[in-house]
C-alpha cells in the first residue's frame, strides 16, 4: 500500500535573539549555543536545565560522579517529553496561561 502515505510537516520559524523580550534573552543564554526551543517553552527548558545541573552538582559534592542520577524521572523522561510535538504544543499553551500569568 504506497499510495497511502501520510505526509506531516514540521513548520519552524527562527526568530533574532533580538526580537525577544529581556528575560528570554536571559534564559536563552542558559541553554546550549545549539538547541530548538519552542518560544513559549524557553523558560521551562531553562528550568530542567537549572533542575538537572543542581542535582547533578547535590551529587557530586556527596562523593559521586557526574553521571545522571539514578531513578530521577524528570531527567530520564524529559528528552522523551520534549521531542513530541503534541505534548510540546499543549505544554507550551498551559506554561503560558498557568505559569507565566
Amino acid at each position: 500500500m504506497a499510495g497511502n502515505v501520510i505526509e506531516k510537516r514540521l513548520k519552524i520559524e527562527v526568530k533574532p535573539a533580538e526580537g525577544l523580550r529581556p528575560v528570554e534573552k536571559y534564559h536563552l543564554l542558559l541553554l546550549p549555543s545549539t538547541c530548538l526551543v519552542h518560544t513559549k517553552l524557553i523558560l521551562f527548558v531553562s528550568g530542567f536545565m537549572n533542575y538537572k545541573a543542581r542535582k547533578l552538582l547535590d551529587e557530586s559534592l556527596n562523593g559521586g560522579r557526574f553521571k545522571k542520577p539514578s531513578g530521577d524521572v524528570v531527567i530520564s523522561h524529559f528528552p522523551q517529553i520534549y521531542d513530541n510535538p503534541d505534548i510540546v504544543e499543549i505544554l507550551g499553551s498551559i506554561w503560558v496561561e498557568d505559569v507565566l500569568s
